[in-house]
């Protein structure tokens, strides 16, 4: 069994008494490019840490920038994108949320620096939609990149849409992850 490790305390003690074993706390980043911390409720032995492999997010893109080291974790929210490019920027830098991908280093300079100029304290319905194509070219992560943050084989969502593959993978587990559990078994 797995559950987000953001659970409540009394929630994960209540599955660990069902289950009748306690949990091990793995973060996928450290062997995928996105962090995503879950507990896994097995009865496998010997299950431990993996071990750190070093990828960045970087590493999984198709083109653009990222000013982030590892990846958030994908939630709904990256099945549901925003359409217009400063309010994506607006759930990116300011609430932290998503993963968001820019031409390159100089266009993330240039949005954070009209952002925090212009924008900075506003709610998201107060900053206006049009005002400026400084933000255009932002973009979240495409199919192919969904798949590897998730570590899933290559066109394994291809029967999806990009918004479905989205959901279902933020709703999965990291496949090298449950490979790493599975390896104790004997």
């Amino acid at each position: 069994m797995e559950n987000v490790a953001s659970m409540k305390n009394c929630d994960r003690d209540y599955i660990t008494s069902l289950m009748g074993i306690s949990p091990i706390m793995i973060d996928s980043a450290l062997i995928a490019p996105c962090m995503r911390k879950r507990y896994y409720w097995t009865n496998i032995p010997n299950v431990s840490q993996p071990q750190e492999k070093n990828i960045k997010f970087k590493d999984v893109l198709d083109y653009g920038y990222t000013n982030r080291t590892k990846g958030h974790c994908m939630t709904v929210a990256d099945c549901r994108p925003l359409s217009t490019p400063v309010k994506m920027f607006y759930r990116y830098y300011h609430k932290g949320f998503t993963n968001l991908i820019f031409k390159s280093e100089e266009h993330f300079k240039k949005c954070k620096e009209y952002y925090d100029i212009h924008y900075k304290g506003m709610s998201a319905k107060e900053i206006p939609i049009n005002e400026t194509d400084i933000f255009n070219g932002v973009r979240y992560m495409n199919q192919n990149e969904l798949e590897r943050c998730q570590t899933v084989p290559k066109g394994y969502t291809k029967c999806l849409t990009r918004n479905e593959a989205a959901d279902v993978l933020g709703d999965g587990w990291t496949v090298d992850i449950i490979a790493h559990i599975f390896k104790n078994i004997v």
